[in-house]
């Protein structure tokens, strides 16, 4: 019998992570659930070892020892796997108690895709590049419980307008829930779930032309950790930039066949419209690619990565455009720290609505405050 819900899985050299969240996933006792790991760190003794302490029924382990994409990598997360629905997160990554209630809740309604409310854990290893510390530390806001449908075609049209800067109110396998035979139908385009070096902007730039019933809920289900590994360790690297060769989780030939309009380089301001527009062109859909606003990508690539001004300012078309989105940036920038020097503290509190659990030191732990704060899911199953 096929599980109702795959929570998928690829991970690298991350055992650390995944060993918890193999436990915390181990402790719901469903057997509705399916775990697919898809295993692509070199020497993999450590994780065989830990899977032969206890049976695991829900598990499903492969490994490929030949380094690939992390794109390739999700690819064969999604064909190991069975359920009807899936969902694919990190290894630092977590779910609630409420997940297979939600899935349920999907299926009664003939929803295609879902997405929850964001909810941040910061392991005790997290490197910070700001001031406050966050390690060891659960965030999230009230949740009302309220659902609202979402036009996925709207979606698209608005990250365009912000050049893909940002994944905004996309649908999404990567910290969402989709429908296996809706996912099936981006992989027999072209033998791809995800057309684009960033898995989850890609996969969500493509669900957004075959997703007729697609929802954002207002409830935990989907825990986003940050860990000092986070991103793969680019994140640490000065400028939080990179030579495209020098990325791992990119495809060998991704800067022979990066985006004219785009910087050569790695960065979430470059990475996340590369890989929109390639699911743009793998969609068929590459007469909308003229309706991306480069500027607005370029010129927030110029305000948070100045030291490379030069190889934006070079692709720009448009410099009066260019300049005026950098304007606004440096002005919204501006008034943001002002607005935080100059209102109280107290005030500061008062206006921001966002619940802080600290000391947290495993996903199990912030899983557990979660159910605290939230006990029942609140739709009818």
């Amino acid at each position: 019998m096929k599980p109702l819900l795959s929570i998928v899985v690829p991970t690298k050299d991350r055992y650390k992570y995944l060993k918890h969240l193999i436990s915390l996933i181990d402790s719901f006792n469903s057997d509705e659930i399916e775990l697919v790991l898809q295993d692509n760190t070199s020497n993999n003794e450590e994780i065989l070892k830990f899977l032969a302490q206890k049976k695991y029924p829900y598990v499903k382990y492969a490994h490929t020892a030949e380094q690939i994409s992390i794109s390739d990598n999700s690819d064969l997360a999604i064909l190991n796997s069975t359920g009807e629905y899936v969902c694919f997160i990190g290894d630092d990554d977590g779910i609630t108690n409420h997940i297979v209630d939600c899935v349920k809740w999907m299926e009664k309604y003939d929803i295609d895709s879902l997405v929850s409310s964001e909810v941040r854990y910061w392991w005790p290893d997290y490197i910070s590049n700001k001031r406050n510390n966050v390690k060891s530390t659960l965030h999230y806001k009230r949740f009302t419980g309220k659902s609202e449908t979402i036009d996925p075609q709207k979606a698209l049209f608005e990250i365009m307008e912000k050049g893909f800067t940002n994944r905004g109110n996309l649908p999404l396998v990567y910290h969402g829930i989709v429908k296996r035979k809706i996912l099936n139908k981006i992989y027999d385009m072209g033998g791809t779930y995800f057309p684009g070096p960033s898995p989850d902007i890609a996969n969500g730039v493509a669900l957004c032309f075959v997703v007729s019933k697609y929802v954002i809920i207002d409830f935990p289900v989907i825990i986003s950790g940050a860990s000092q590994l986070h991103n793969g360790g680019v994140r640490k690297l000065k400028n939080n930039v990179a030579h495209i060769e020098d990325v791992p989780a990119l495809p060998k030939n991704a800067k022979e066949k990066w985006e004219k309009n785009i910087p050569k380089l790695w960065a979430t301001e470059t990475v996340w419209p590369e890989s929109a527009i390639k699911a743009l062109r793998y969609m068929g859909r590459e007469n909308l690619i003229e309706k991306v606003n480069f500027e607005y990508m370029l010129a927030k690539f110029i305000v948070y990565h100045p030291v490379y001004w030069k190889d934006a300012l070079i692709l720009s078309k448009n410099k009066f455009g260019l300049f005026k989105h950098i304007t606004i940036f440096f002005i919204s920038r501006i008034t943001k720290a002002l607005f935080i020097r100059i209102v109280p503290k107290k005030m500061n509190r008062k206006q921001n609505v966002t619940f802080v659990e600290y000391g947290l030191k495993t996903i199990e732990e912030a899983n557990g405050c979660l159910l605290e704060a939230v006990q029942i899911f609140p739709f009818s199953v």
